[in-house]
């Protein structure tokens, strides 16, 4: 036979269900939000290497250009 749970217990946990689920909503989002923060931040390190290698090579031709001219 099913055991019954008094009313008493089952009226203190009303509403836990509602409490849980916005709580891990919040994470939710909270993980979303960082995880947004932590993809920007790759693209911007990533523009800032591609902005160092353009340097690179820019002055690297130049400095072939000015050696293949004095020969």
């Amino acid at each position: 036979m099913k055991k019954r749970i008094p009313f008493a217990t089952r009226r203190s946990q009303r509403g836990a269900a509602g409490t849980l689920a916005a709580i891990w909503i919040i994470v939710a989002v909270a993980v979303a939000a960082l995880g947004a923060i932590d993809v920007g931040n790759f693209f911007l390190a990533r523009r800032s290497l591609q902005s160092v290698v353009d340097l690179a090579a820019s002055a690297g031709s130049q400095v072939a250009d000015s050696a293949c001219t004095r020969s």
